[in-house]
Order: structure tokens, then C-alpha cells, then sequence
């Protein structure tokens, strides 16, 4: 082999374990673009002013590692020309509702365009303008289609639990001003509310959470903003900008879900046969067994097996394996362990166990496994002498 085909090998490795390291990214489903009501024609809009913009996000988990995001988009719009405007207005595609002034609007789907359309006849004076889009962000950290799975994932494929690494869900927070078809846009006040156990991540506009809100409860104007508990445990960011120029809020908040520890696995079945001392593929080499499997973080999978032979009768096998690769959804998930089989009848007898499993995933259902292992037993004069064993065991 050429040293250019060894450093393209050594190269191909090294990616994919570092792939394996880096955290799962969010996936998000076309997120809301529009977070209130636009203008469709900015000559139009341009002779009514914003004078407070309110956004506010409430986010809830459908599952332990989604993300879905409510939004509420508020404006107190001004008429300063003393009659009525009949105004054409462009929203988000997902959005549900459109209120003036409590009215709700009818929404129309132009064909060919990602928008909603909605006619209003703002009255002169103040009006407020209120635009609701369920699911504005929807975050999907779940492993399904990544390269990379954890091992328990792949033997046990209808696992509850999602399991893995962090992942990041990333919100894009910003004001209509941002597309100028507003007279004008005063003072944005955003809000976003997110369950307890998700944490800030540092990013090129901030280090990481804002700072807690003071004791008044205003926070400070500007694009830090500040973070408080709420009295149902969520906690909320709340930002106040007022943009008497051309700037206009605009920033992203990235957020994290930490990753679990121990997560559920499921049932397993198993046969095969163990040969030493002579015997190979008699009555005394078979096996059989059942058990539970769960995982401790993404690389390591427990088990808890009860273990039947001829010869031992009833052994209690726990194994302890490590996923000797970063596994990916296209390839075989390949474990190695330790196990402590203890006879406990007709009498107790502790041992050792090397285990190796190599699996697949079938039809998204339940797995095949191969189990290689070897079993000991020091405290056994007789059987100071090594079993070697194989066995075809199913996941579900």
C-alpha cells in the first residue's frame, strides 16, 4: 500500500471520528420568516408607523430533544393620516390567526407564493395588529437520518428514548423593520420562553445567557437583554430595543439540550452453544437466554441476562459493552465487553466472561446479533478450563 492510500485512510478514519464527537445540530422545519404583519406593498405601509413591536415565543418539548415554538407578533400601529387605509398584508404561511383591533382577518393562499394574505382597513388613529403562528420554529434533534447512531439505537431500533450527544437548536429572533416597509418601527420588545434544562450556547453575538433581569423587571435596553424564572419553573429571555434610526433588533439565540445518561433499551433472545473440556456440540454445549438491555450514555450498553445450560442450569450473566466505533446507521453496530456470570443453582458459582456482539438494525424493527464469548471460572477446580461460546440473539 502507497503512502498516499495510507494518509487518505488514516484521513477518512480520522473524520469519522471526529464527526462521532461533534453534537447532533438541530434539524428545523422551514422556520417562520415573517414573525408579524408586512406590507405587501411598502408605499402603502410606509404611511403608518410601528410604534411597539412585541414578539413573544413560548416554547414547548412534543418529546425530550424537540424544540416547537409558538409565536405571538403584536403591533401598535399608527394612522397619522386622519381616514381610514385599506392595507394588503403579507404573512407567514403558518400562520393561524390575524387580529385588528380583536377583528380576526381572512387569509388567502396566493398560488405559486410562501405567504398568506390578509386585507385590512387600518382606522385612523392607533390600531393594534396581531398575527399568531403555531410551530414557528419546530427543532427535531433526534438521530433519525444522521451518519451516526448510538450502538443501542441500532440493537434496539424502537427505542422510546432519543439518545446521543447535546444537540444546538438555533432561534433567529428579528423585527419587521428589517424589511423597511413599515413609515417606521419605534421600539421592539421580544420575549422567548423555553423549558428548564436547556442551556445558552456562546456565540459571535453573545458569551452565553443574558444576565438576570432586575429587581424591577425592565430589562436593560439593547441586545443583551436579561433572563428570569418564571413561577412555573420555565425561564424567559426578554430583550428591549428601541431603534429610533435605521438599525432594528435582529439576533440568534442558540440553545442546547444536554444530553442523557442512561437510557432505556429493551428485551433480548438469544441461543447458541459453548464448547471446552472435550465437548463439542453436545446435549451440554447449548444455551439460551434472556434479558434487558439499557445504555449509559452513547457508547456503552448494560445488560442483564439469565443464561440456561445442561450443564450449569441457571446462570445470571450482567455484561458491561463498549462500542468499539463510532456507529454509523449503514454498518453493523460492533461491541465489546466484560461479564460476571454467577451459576445460582443448583449452586453459586461466580466467573468471568470476554464478550464481543455484533448487530443489525432489520427493517427498523428489532436487530440480529452475533455474541462471541468466553467464560471462565477460577473458584471451580474443574472448571479452571476456558468455554468458548456462540449465539444468535434478538433485539426488539
Amino acid at each position: 500500500m502507497s503512502d498516499r492510500t495510507s494518509r487518505v485512510g488514516f484521513s477518512c478514519i480520522g473524520a469519522l471520528l471526529l464527526a462521532a464527537l461533534l453534537p447532533t445540530t438541530a434539524r428545523a422545519e422551514s422556520p417562520a420568516l415573517r414573525l408579524a404583519a408586512l406590507p405587501e406593498v411598502a408605499a402603502e405601509g410606509r404611511q403608518l408607523f410601528v410604534l411597539q413591536e412585541s414578539i413573544t415565543f413560548e416554547c414547548s418539548e412534543p418529546t425530550r430533544y424537540e424544540l416547537s415554538c409558538d409565536s405571538r407578533g403584536e403591533l401598535t400601529v399608527d394612522n397619522p393620516s386622519g381616514q381610514p387605509i385599506v392595507l394588503t398584508l403579507e404573512v407567514d404561511r403558518r400562520a393561524s390567526r390575524v387580529e385588528l383591533d380583536g377583528a380576526s382577518l381572512p387569509l388567502t393562499s396566493p398560488e405559486g407564493r410562501d405567504v398568506q394574505i390578509a386585507t385590512a382597513e387600518v382606522p385612523a388613529g392607533t390600531s393594534r395588529l396581531v398575527v399568531e403562528i403555531p410551530g414557528a420554529y419546530r427543532l427535531d434533534g433526534r438521530p433519525s437520518g444522521d451518519i451516526f447512531v448510538p450502538a443501542l439505537v441500532t440493537r434496539h431500533p424502537l427505542l422510546g428514548d432519543t439518545m446521543g450527544d447535546p444537540f444546538s437548536a438555533e432561534i433567529t429572533l428579528q423585527s419587521v423593520k428589517k424589511y423597511r416597509r413599515w413609515g417606521r418601527v419605534d421600539d421592539t420588545r421580544v420575549a422567548l420562553r423555553y423549558p428548564e434544562g436547556w442551556r445558552w450556547e456562546p456565540s459571535a453575538e453573545s458569551a452565553g445567557a443574558p444576565p438576570a433581569c432586575p429587581a424591577s423587571g425592565t430589562p436593560p435596553d439593547g441586545l443583551e437583554g436579561c433572563l428570569r424564572t418564571l413561577p412555573d419553573g420555565d425561564l424567559e429571555a426578554v430583550w428591549t430595543f428601541a431603534s429610533p434610526d435605521r438599525s432594528f433588533f435582529a439576533r440568534s439565540v442558540a440553545l442546547t439540550r444536554p444530553g442523557g445518561v442512561v437510557f432505556n433499551g429493551g428485551p433480548v433472545i438469544g441461543t447458541g452453544f459453548a464448547i471446552g473440556s472435550g465437548c463439542r456440540f453436545c446435549r451440554e454445549s447449548f444455551r439460551a437466554w434472556v434479558g434487558y438491555e439499557i445504555g449509559v450514555t452513547a457508547h456503552a450498553v448494560i445488560a442483564l441476562l439469565a443464561e440456561y445450560s445442561p450443564t450449569e442450569r441457571v446462570a445470571v450473566v450482567p455484561v458491561v459493552e463498549l462500542a468499539l466505533l463510532p456507529q454509523m446507521s449503514a454498518i453493523p453496530a460492533v461491541t465489546a465487553g466484560l461479564g460476571a456470570p454467577v451459576r445460582v443453582w443448583p449452586k453459586v458459582d461466580p466467573g468471568i466472561r470476554l464478550q464481543a456482539t455484533v448487530a443489525w438494525s432489520l427493517w427498523s424493527t428489532f436487530s440480529l446479533g452475533v455474541v462471541l464469548f468466553s467464560d471462565l471460572f477460577p473458584f471451580v477446580e474443574q472448571d479452571w478450563y476456558p468455554l468458548f461460546g456462540a449465539g444468535i440473539q434478538l433485539g426488539v
